[in-house]
């Protein structure tokens, strides 16, 4: 009788410890490049690698309400631009010296700041 409480409770221990099959796993949630979202990283386009934003990009604050920033990562002749609505990200031309673009997207660099427009309005600015 002892060693049968003894194994009913071994039992209720392992069962308790089992994790439900639909339950992900914290750390678990790489995207199809490999990048993991949980830890702040996605994918970037112009390094072709996994970055965090607010490490090698430049922060832009937006210009009406809204709850989250936008990321501006310049390589050589091109920008990309990180924003919410956006799922991953969007590559711009270099237009000139100061401005890069992408369809309603653009971005200026206005005495070392940067304006983010989109469909010609500013958006978002640091």
């Amino acid at each position: 009788m002892k060693k049968l409480g003894i194994l009913t409770g071994v039992l209720c221990i392992l069962c308790s410890c089992s994790r439900p099959a639909n339950q992900t796993l914290v750390g678990n949630d790489s995207d199809k490049h490999g990048c993991k979202g949980s830890a702040g990283y996605q994918w970037s386009q112009l390094k072709n690698d996994c970055i965090r934003t607010f490490e090698d990009g430049v922060q832009l604050s937006p210009v009406s309400v809204s709850t989250s920033a936008a990321y501006v990562l310049k390589v050589k002749d091109k920008v990309e631009v990180f924003e919410a609505s956006v799922p991953g990200s969007v590559v711009l031309i270099k237009q000139n010296d100061k401005s890069w673009k992408n369809g309603v997207w653009e971005v200026d660099n206005v005495n070392g700041k940067y304006l983010l427009k989109k469909n010609g309005k500013v958006i978002y600015q640091n």
